[in-house]
């Protein structure tokens, strides 16, 4: 009887609840609610997907030390300024203009860490219509500390680590010329730094600017430093002090190895001068920040605001009208990506090459038709040398992966990554592999072109437009040490092959037209 009761009481509530509210406040606020969600799905698949694929202990224990700090600066908070919802012009304003620029963004750059980025700047502008004002343009440090621990660090090396290692090689080739050194050449350059350094580690290119970044914003947050145009000139100057220490660091390795002969010790010196170089950075920023840059006059904790009774919750034209937006930039995104369909992979194998075709799984199958690809798996064998191999062909660079991360997807833990030079012009990158005696390798290989680095291989297409490419990714049984002539026969057999291939597309995509 009292559930019937409870039931019934129920039933009358719930239409004076709708009607206290409005329902075309609600339907309002549902239709911006699902256009937000649709607008911005892709790049929340992809970041769910990056975040399942790379997520490292590292990470996640910044991750949390970041959340555990967060949570106990909200527990400062007065409760009654946890959650209050009211409509507000600025966040409004902020989240339209970020999502036209992650529309414009997924159309024409197609780079899913920028488009990552300004997905969690617009959950940012949407959380102000959910706390005070004030709290809100306090979150922005704690929003930019929370995106710095997420596994973005790979993807972020491809977009913006190999222009800074590009620029830092023309600098370093333009002060040896000064030398009278004008035998380096930046390519050179590269792969010494790549042979000798050691990616992981936090001295080293992005990885350092990106661990600077993580310290700036902490030690801004905890010491409640005002964020003005002398804060930004000090983030300036930090990135300024890495990039000069990382520029002295790759001029001295490259020095040695090259006019000292001293490979060794170039190897030797790189991680220390990494190291130094990067704590007199964050030494000098932090000395600036402690002694230079006033805190906020308020404490952390803001004082409670009483907040005007008649506040608009929902604003029926803005909401409508970011709905239409909204709505119109995900039916302009979905247009905008045509279909491509991909000739098939028809490889040649050379006759002394027995190649043996076998299946690839139902990931790689999903893979390639979402990134628009063609790939086949093969095993093969060339006298005493055997190993199996994929083969992806794409003529968009988003169809290309860096194939040591999907090394370590299956089960591998590289213990070496090195390059290898099969003639002066096919750079090859050669893994060691933990607790096994296989080793693999890949290249990226075009019709006028051959990398190791598949960060080179992206910033090809984003300069000059997209082309056809194929990425060779191969697993050895043996170590090449073994057999080091079979391997460079084998090399440089599949790079004649894939030539072939992408002549004959070449040709047929001009017969066509």
């Amino acid at each position: 009887m009292n559930i019937k009761e409870s039931l019934f009481r129920s039933k009358l509530l719930m239409p004076g609840l709708f009607r206290r509210i409005g329902y075309v406040p609600l339907f309002a606020a549902l239709l911006f609610s699902m256009s937000i969600i649709f607008l911005y799905l892709p790049s929340l698949i992809w970041f769910t997907r990056s975040i399942f694929e790379s997520y490292s202990l590292l990470n996640l224990i910044l991750f949390l030390m970041v959340l555990f700090f967060l949570v106990r600066h909200l527990n400062n908070l007065p409760k009654g300024e946890l959650l209050q919802i009211q409509f507000r012009w600025m966040p409004f304003i902020l989240l339209c203009s970020v999502s036209v620029a992650y529309a414009l963004s997924e159309i024409y750059a197609k780079i899913n860490m920028l488009s990552c980025g300004l997905f969690f700047l617009a959950l940012f502008s949407m959380s102000g219509f959910f706390m005070t004002y004030e709290n809100w343009k306090k979150g922005i440090l704690p929003t930019f500390l929370l995106i710095q621990t997420l596994p973005l660090g790979p993807h972020l090396d491809v977009y913006l680590g190999f222009p800074l290692r590009l620029f830092a090689a023309e600098s370093v080739t333009s002060f040896l010329s000064w030398f009278h050194i004008s035998e380096v050449s930046k390519e050179t350059i590269i792969m010494i730094e790549n042979r000798s350094a050691e990616v992981s580690s936090a001295c080293s290119g992005l990885n350092g600017l990106w661990t600077s970044w993580l310290f700036f914003f902490t030690i801004s947050w905890i010491e409640n430093k005002k964020i003005n145009f002398r804060w930004l000139l000090y983030f300036m100057f930090l990135n300024l002090l890495i990039y000069s220490f990382n520029l002295v660091r790759i001029i001295t390795i490259v020095f040695i190895e090259t006019v000292l002969d001293r490979s060794v010790l170039a190897g030797i010196i790189h991680i220390p001068l990494g190291i130094t170089g990067f704590l007199f950075s964050c030494i000098i920023t932090w000395f600036l920040l402690h002694y230079h840059l006033p805190a906020k006059e308020h404490p952390i904790a803001i004082t409670r605001k009483s907040l005007p009774k008649d506040r608009t919750i929902v604003n029926l034209p803005a909401l409508f009208s970011a709905a239409v937006l909204f709505t119109f930039l995900s039916c302009t995104m979905f247009i905008s990506k045509p279909a491509i369909n991909l000739p098939q992979l028809e490889l040649q194998w050379p006759a002394d090459i027995i190649a043996q075709e076998i299946p690839i799984t139902k990931a790689e199958y999903k893979a390639f038709e979402r990134d628009n690809s063609s790939g086949k798996k093969f095993q093969f064998s060339l006298r005493k040398l055997t190993g199996t191999c994929l083969i992806v062909y794409t003529n968009n660079w988003r169809g290309h992966h860096p194939p040591d991360l999907c090394t370590q997807a299956n089960g591998f833990s590289i213990a070496k990554s090195e390059t290898r030079l099969i003639t002066p012009n096919f750079p090859v990158t050669l893994l060691s592999l933990d607790n096994t005696s296989q080793k693999a390798c890949y290249w990226f290989q075009s019709a006028g072109q051959v990398t190791h680095d598949h960060a080179s291989r992206v910033w090809t297409d984003i300069k000059n437009g997209e082309h056809d490419w194929v990425m060779i990714s191969i697993l050895l049984d043996q170590s090449p040490e073994h057999y080091p002539e079979e391997f460079k026969e084998l090399s440089k057999k599949m790079n004649l092959m894939i030539n072939q291939f992408l002549t004959v597309n070449n040709n047929e995509k001009v017969n066509s037209k």
